[in-house]
């Protein structure tokens, strides 16, 4: 999407930016000035406002966030199994230090969802477009998979590989359904 706008107008053009890049996401920036008086201030301004990021790099961003969230959080898993070394917390401190240092590092690239659900629940609030909720996913699941195989290579003895199962007196069908109320609540 290429966006023209008159640099003259100033703090309209910026109002006009602003409109324009939470309906879209922009491509291409044009910035006119129209006449004489304007200066150049502005410009930096709408650039700023403007930014834009390729889709490639906001799904390598999905995928390299998503690989080192199952990477850590699995990891830490399979290791407090072998040695109980973590225990819950440390391995629920590995997760929550792995969200922030991605959301951190990628936030401004890719919105840092690293999980479909996210994604999809941005899309449902008209905070995300619908033609990259699918390269999102697909971006998501191919980081979560390298990282699968990754633990799995590191860990070839190990059963699960950080796989949580209900206990014995819950169903499938049960697990299911709370982690539906759980993931959309």
């Amino acid at each position: 999407v290429l966006l023209v706008l008159d640099g003259s107008t100033g703090q309209n053009a910026l109002e006009q930016a602003k409109h324009f890049t939470a309906a879209t996401d922009i491509t291409a920036l044009a910035i006119t000035k129209l006449d004489g008086t304007a200066k150049g201030g502005v410009v930096l301004a709408i650039a700023h406002q403007c930014t834009m990021i390729s889709l490639h790099k906001k799904l390598f961003a999905e995928a390299f966030g998503t690989f080192w969230l199952i990477l850590a959080g699995t990891g830490a898993i399979v290791v407090n199994d072998a040695t109980g070394a973590l225990t819950h917390f440390g391995v629920a401190v590995t997760f929550g230090l792995i969200v922030f240092t991605m959301i951190s590092a990628l936030g401004d690239i890719s919105g840092a969802h690293f999980n479909p659900a996210v994604t999809i629940s941005f899309y449902l609030a008209k905070r995300l477009q619908g033609n990259i909720v699918l390269p999102y996913i697909a971006s998501q699941m191919l980081g979560a998979v390298l990282a699968s195989v990754v633990v799995s290579f590191l860990f070839p003895a190990h059963a699960t590989l950080g796989m949580t199962s209900p206990a014995a007196s819950v169903s499938y069908t049960q697990t299911w359904v709370l982690e539906m109320l759980l993931t959309s609540g």
